[in-house]
């Protein structure tokens, strides 16, 4: 399962059928290990990444002074009469090689900026679970001290209501 898959199936991991308290802690321990591991795997592509954006930084500082020094050696080849910083600087900013290096920089950019939001959703998710964590215990406290059973009268109403109910299936012909 992917990473993407995972965060769209988080919303539901994270929710607590009280009713099937067994079965969610059965399923804790896996859904923690998925989503731990998962977040592990953001963290490396991020740090991959931001050694992509590096490179593609050298690159761009490469092409880029590559370019300078091919105008400085030969301007007539650019069309460029009186060599200046300025003017240096300007026709090696549109070079088609330069503008590659700027793209690739900017879609490695792109895909760390996505890579470190998905490891912050799975982080998210991870201190979520944490969280469920702690409900399932609590809820396995309430449900030890009969907090979700079934409503019962007061002892005195028990009587009176067992003279009710005989009365109705006398009236209705019951026994």
């Amino acid at each position: 399962m992917t990473r993407k898959d995972l965060i769209k199936k988080a919303a539901t991991i994270l929710d607590i059928d009280k009713h099937n308290l067994d079965e969610e802690w059965v399923k804790q321990p896996r859904n923690v290990f998925e989503f731990t591991q998962a977040l592990e795997d953001a963290k490396t592509q991020v740090d991959e990444l931001k050694v992509e954006v590096d490179l593609c930084k050298e690159e761009l500082k490469t092409a880029t002074q590559g370019m300078e020094l091919a105008i400085r050696k030969n301007p007539e080849k650019f069309k460029i009469g009186r060599i200046t910083d300025k003017v240096v600087e300007a026709a090696a900013g549109i070079s088609e090689t330069r503008k590659a290096a700027m793209r690739k920089l900017r879609d490695a950019q792109l895909a760390m900026i996505d890579a470190e939001h998905e490891a912050g959703v799975l982080g998210a998710v991870c201190k979520g679970l944490e969280n469920k964590k702690k409900a399932l215990e609590d809820l396995v406290v309430l449900q030890g001290r009969s907090y979700f059973a079934e409503p019962r009268s007061p002892k005195e109403a028990n009587g009176r209501m067992d003279e009710v109910e005989k009365q109705a299936n006398r009236k209705t012909g019951k026994r």
